[in-house]
């Protein structure tokens, strides 16, 4: 594919649509005379225009003409974008949309605050250092027919909106997974996903059951995965409880440990239920199995669940801990551990997730506690290999694209590796108080990277 070169975009008034470049940047074109037609891009709007050749261009613009610059860019300001020229085609851009679920503050005229928004301020932030327009974005703000969508720029001190062309590339972040049972929601996100196809990343969420099939068939990764059961009927479940000490029962399509029940088996049969509700630490205790089902009942008839048979393992502080290893694809398509820490529960707690009120502690620190020297560095290597193995398999099995992966990952008294779940949203915080900044950087830098790669490697470019 022909390199494409990078310059400054300059608009001029004119009626017409028309572009104006140097005769040394027309030479990049392949065009041989004045008054050749180009394809001129931006975002998801094309069309043909005349190239004129000026001297008077500075070498690294591209002039377009202002009725040029409404057909194709909207109201994509000049200095927001570079524009690049390769034979036959000028693109203005690159521009990245960040698919999210912004809500528009009309009186206030900026976007309403949410838990999200700092680490998208971030994203914004670092696409202008990196020569890139991002902007985010909601599905029912895309207008299809125009190829057009309302989006949100920061602007380093507000949020903004603007009609703007769709972008060349959707970075895929929408956290909330009640939008998924909306039928208009999901008609839009097809029709998006059709659009792009292997230009949008991260797309949707990943399935408990389905991710527990794709690794629990690989010979690669079974060996690391819980025995896990979907459930389907009382007796089934009865059963599963009564041949596992601790039962982990889990929402197929649940996050962030929301939802999560332990049942663990006391030796003279009875059972000890923990779980959260509206924000308490519930316990409830059973005589039997058959009993744990009957009530739960109602929890595992409202939705999908399954049950994961709980491991032993190691803890820290006598606290539950697994280790959290997020991976990210770099500007060169390759998968890279950008992060890698331990995540421990709160005291009386089960789950150690960090939105409920988990730490992240480092892992040479808590393994410390648990390992010797010896099993520790093992133990370490294995965790990174173990992580690298499940993303493939996750992206061999979905048969999408994903720009990272949070994988989580727990350690048994023998050192043995165990895949625990699998998040194709991990959370990413903008700042940290005990970690370092330049990775809490990369990680929101990396995705902008991978998004350019598949710009550049797309085939339609």
């Amino acid at each position: 594919m022909p390199t494409a070169v990078r310059g400054r975009l300059l608009v001029f008034d004119s009626p017409y649509s028309v572009i104006r470049l140097h005769p040394i940047t027309q030479n990049l074109l392949g065009q041989g005379t004045d008054g050749t037609y180009c394809r001129l891009s931006c975002g998801g709007r094309e069309m043909r225009v005349p190239v004129r050749l000026d001297a008077t261009v500075p070498v690294d613009c591209v002039c377009i003409s202002s009725r040029a610059r409404s057909q194709v860019m909207g109201n994509v300001a000049p200095e927001w974008v570079s524009v690049s020229v390769r034979p036959n085609h000028i693109h203005i851009g690159p521009i990245i949309g960040v698919l999210c679920n912004p809500k528009w503050d009309e009186k206030l005229e900026t976007l309403r605050p949410n838990r999200q928004q700092p680490g998208l301020q971030k994203m914004v932030e670092i696409g202008k250092r990196l020569d890139v327009l991002v902007y985010v974005f909601g599905l029912r703000d895309v207008n299809f027919s125009e190829m057009q969508v309302r989006a949100f720029l920061w602007d380093g001190e507000c949020w903004k909106q603007a009609v703007l062309p769709l972008p060349d590339v959707i970075y895929d972040q929408v956290l909330s997974r009640k939008l998924e049972h909306n039928m208009e929601y999901r008609e839009r996100r097809k029709h998006l996903s059709q659009i792009y196809k292997d230009l949008i990343f991260n797309d949707g969420f990943l399935d408990k059951w389905q991710t527990h099939q794709w690794l629990a068939v690989d010979r690669r990764t079974r060996v690391h995965v819980p025995f896990t059961q979907r459930y389907q009927d009382r007796r089934r479940a009865a059963t599963f409880l009564g041949e596992h000490a601790v039962t982990f029962i889990k929402p197929v399509h649940g996050s962030l440990g929301l939802g999560i029940v332990r049942a663990t088996r006391n030796e003279d049969g009875t059972f000890v239920v923990e779980m959260k509700q509206s924000g308490k630490h519930m316990v409830s205790k059973y005589a039997h199995a058959r009993a744990v089902v009957t009530g739960l009942l109602p929890r595992l008839q409202s939705r999908p669940y399954l049950l994961q048979e709980g491991i032993d393992l190691v803890r820290f502080k006598d606290r539950p801990m697994d280790v959290r290893i997020v991976l990210q694809r770099d500007g060169k398509g390759q998968w890279q551990r950008t992060k890698m820490f331990a995540r421990v529960a709160p005291v009386g707690d089960f789950t150690a997730n960090l939105a409920g009120g988990g730490e992240a502690h480092p892992v040479v620190k808590v393994l410390s506690e648990s390992l010797t020297g010896e099993v520790q560095r093992r133990v370490r290597r294995e965790l990174k290999y173990v992580a690298l193995l499940t993303a493939e398999v996750i992206e061999q099995g979905a048969v999408k694209r994903f720009g990272e992966l949070g994988v989580d990952l727990g350690i048994d008294q023998h050192g043995s590796v165990w895949i625990i779940e699998v998040n194709s949203k991990p959370w990413k915080a903008p700042h940290t108080q005990t970690g370092r900044e330049d990775l809490v950087e990369l990680a929101f830098k990396r995705p902008l990277q991978y998004a350019l790669y598949l710009i550049q490697n797309s085939t339609s470019s």
